[in-house]
């Protein structure tokens, strides 16, 4: 997000991502990309130009990410265009491949322990209801507007309030953050402004919703990283979630 800022307001004619490797490498020798994940043609194709500048620089790239090379970006459209930079990438950025037996992020939240409803019914949308009022401190903000920094523009918050320690919270549905074009850009605002999210009707993923699928993990993702409380309601239980995700995506 912070590459596509960058990009922005040089003079006709001027190579971008030479432009922007020229900054960066006056400002530092080390660059760590955190949580590198691929969901467009253009973040493929800045992702590819950008790091082979910066390479020709002399600035090492840390990457850190949940997919392999050979992963990133899988499936997407002229994907063929990003293939031919992976071996650069492994080359590179030698990698280290941490793997767990244990999910921790799931050790101290079992399923169950209040912040997972399932399936989708009147008896959840009650109980999460009753969740999000009971949290809140004061009245409830109806359509509240959040505004996206550096973009010029905001997104609405059907639903927002302040809980006890003053900790601002939201309560969004899975259509409002994954069925409209909404990013990594307004999932970072909405992540760094609350402390809680509420999403409801997550429904179980299928071939035709993988576009939403992937923005849905872009946002658990972030929010994730940044220590949001989620608050979530699916048709589907916790373990299915993003195996029946996953499996789509395979189809």
């Amino acid at each position: 997000r912070d590459a596509f800022r960058a990009m922005h307001g040089h003079a006709p004619g001027t190579d971008v991502f030479e432009a922007v490797a020229a900054q960066l490498s006056a400002r530092c020798r080390v660059l760590l990309v955190d949580g590198l994940q691929i969901a467009h043609i253009s973040e493929a194709i800045l992702v590819k130009r950008l790091f082979r500048q910066l390479w020709a620089r002399g600035v090492t790239v840390l990457v850190t990410s949940n997919l392999l090379p050979e992963e990133l970006y899988a499936k997407g459209f002229n994907r063929d265009q990003f293939e031919d930079f992976i071996p650069e990438l492994r080359e590179q950025c030698h990698m280290i491949e941490f793997k767990k037996d244990v999910d921790y992020r799931q050790v101290a939240v079992p399923e169950g322990a209040g912040t997972f409803f399932c399936p989708i019914s009147e008896d959840t949308t009650a109980r999460m209801d009753r969740a999000f009022k009971q949290m809140l401190v004061g009245e409830v903000e109806l359509k509240g507007r959040l505004p996206i920094p550096l973009e010029g523009r905001s997104i609405t918050v059907p639903a927002q309030g302040t809980d006890a320690e003053e900790r601002r919270v939201a309560r969004f549905s899975f259509h409002d953050l994954c069925a409209s074009s909404l990013g990594r850009a307004e999932y970072s605002a909405i992540a760094e402004h609350f402390g809680t999210v509420f999403v409801h009707n997550v429904p179980k993923f299928s071939s035709n919703l993988g576009t939403e699928f992937r923005r849905f993990v872009s946002l658990t993702d972030i929010l994730y990283s940044k220590k949001v409380t989620l608050y979530l309601q699916s048709e589907v239980p916790l373990g299915m979630l993003f195996a029946d995700g996953l499996a789509c995506e395979d189809a």
